[in-house]
């Protein structure tokens, strides 16, 4: 489903996702933790010797709960190089209230993806999933690294020079960016994306007070529990 702008400057799924984490917001204690999913992953030796490898914990531990990106693709910026590419999109809300943004971008036989995967807060598993991308291989060691210090809250890179893939996690989104037969940099294409994410951060209050005028709560957790 390609989203486009609506005279407000959300589509309508927007809107609704934008009600979506309003309501979930107001069970979220202010001292919580968005890393709070990751303690319940496996207790993995491997997954928690890379854990120390990259900091994990610790960085993790910066992160907000109680600010969130709310993101609209139909109004993010088009990284500058792929202005003359063709471009598809498709956004969708799947059944556990993850929000699937994927952007893929042409040019002959070179590709540019971008996909943001935005969660609930109230199951916020974006740093779960980062350690289970980076896990996803099928060698003794994980050989993903660090990315940049200055993207996202965690971020890992594919080990070639230059890597093809880089993801990480930035409040209540995961997001990988990966680029195929083009000379295209991965890394200044996520920090592009970065600087979106952080421009689309919203503070509780400021969520509740975006909300669409006349929004029903309860007429919303209806919506929510019959899946539209």
């Amino acid at each position: 489903m390609t989203s486009s702008s609506a005279a407000s400057g959300y589509t309508h799924e927007a809107r609704f996702f934008l009600l979506a984490l309003a309501f979930a917001a107001m069970s979220i204690s202010p001292d919580s933790r968005a890393g709070e999913p990751v303690r319940q992953a496996p207790a993995d030796p491997r997954i928690a010797s890379f854990k120390e490898r990259i900091d994990f914990d610790r960085k993790i531990g910066y992160e907000n709960a109680s600010e969130l990106v709310v993101i609209d693709p139909a109004a993010m910026d088009t990284p500058p190089q792929l202005r003359s590419w063709s471009k598809s999109t498709r956004d969708l809300m799947t059944e556990s209230g993850m929000r699937y943004i994927r952007m893929l971008f042409e040019l002959g036989e070179q590709e540019v993806r971008i996909v943001l995967r935005v969660y609930d807060p109230r199951r916020n598993s974006a740093g779960e999933d980062l350690l289970n991308k980076a896990n996803a291989v099928n060698t003794m060691t994980i050989n993903d690294v660090p990315g940049p210090a200055d993207l996202g809250t965690v971020s890992l890179r594919s080990p070639e020079t230059p890597p093809w893939r880089v993801y990480w996690i930035f409040r209540n989104v995961f997001a990988e960016v990966t680029v195929y037969r083009t000379s295209i940099s991965s890394i200044d294409i996520a920090r592009l994306i970065q600087a979106e994410l952080a421009r689309n951060v919203r503070t509780q209050d400021k969520i509740e007070a975006e909300l669409p005028l006349g929004s029903d709560m309860s007429g919303m957790r209806e919506k929510q529990a019959v899946g539209q």
